[in-house]
C-alpha cells in the first residue's frame, strides 16, 4: 500500500441531479482546508484507491482496459483518456459501462480533472458536471504529499 496526506478545498453542487449523485458515490461534503488522506492498494491486475476527506471516505478500483485508464465504482466504469498538456496529466472521461453495458455519452458526467508535480507535492484539481444539464456533483483541489513527508 501506498499512502499520501493533504489538504483540500470541496465545493458540492447544489442542483438535485447534483446532490443526489454525490451522495450516491460518497462524495466528499463541503468545506475548506479539509484534511485528505488517500491510500492505493494493489489488487489483481490494477489499484483501489481508498480517499478520506475529513470524516467521509469513498473508494474507487483503477486498472487499464484498452490503453484507457478506468475507474470502476461498483457496477459503473468509467474509461479516461490519459493526457498530458501544459505539464499536467489530465484524465478526461471517454466511455462508461454499467454492469459491463455501453452506456450512451449522453449520461456520462463531464469531468475536468488534472494532476501535476510541484515542489515535491502532488496537486490536484477535479470536478465532476452531471450529465443532461451539466450542474456541479463536486469539486475538489488541493495538494497531497508521501505519508511522513512534510506538508
Amino acid at each position: 500500500p501506498r499512502r499520501w496526506v493533504g489538504k483540500a478545498e470541496v465545493e458540492r453542487g447544489q442542483g438535485l441531479l447534483g446532490r443526489a449523485i454525490a451522495v450516491a458515490f460518497r462524495f466528499p461534503a463541503a468545506g475548506s482546508e479539509v484534511p485528505v488522506t488517500v491510500v492505493k492498494r494493489p489488487v489483481g491486475d490494477g489499484e483501489v484507491w481508498e480517499r478520506r476527506f475529513g470524516a467521509g471516505r469513498f473508494r474507487s478500483r483503477l486498472g487499464a482496459r484498452r490503453g484507457r485508464l478506468v475507474e470502476r465504482f461498483g457496477p459503473l466504469a468509467f474509461d479516461m483518456q490519459l493526457q498530458v498538456r501544459d505539464g499536467a496529466l489530465h484524465w478526461p472521461v471517454v466511455a462508461g459501462r454499467c454492469l459491463g453495458l455501453p452506456l450512451p455519452r449522453w449520461v456520462l458526467p463531464r469531468v475536468v480533472a488534472r494532476e501535476e508535480a510541484d515542489a515535491g507535492r502532488f496537486r490536484f484539481h477535479v470536478e465532476m458536471h452531471a450529465p443532461f444539464a451539466g450542474g456541479l456533483i463536486v469539486a475538489y483541489r488541493g495538494w497531497l504529499a508521501a505519508a511522513g513527508a512534510d506538508g
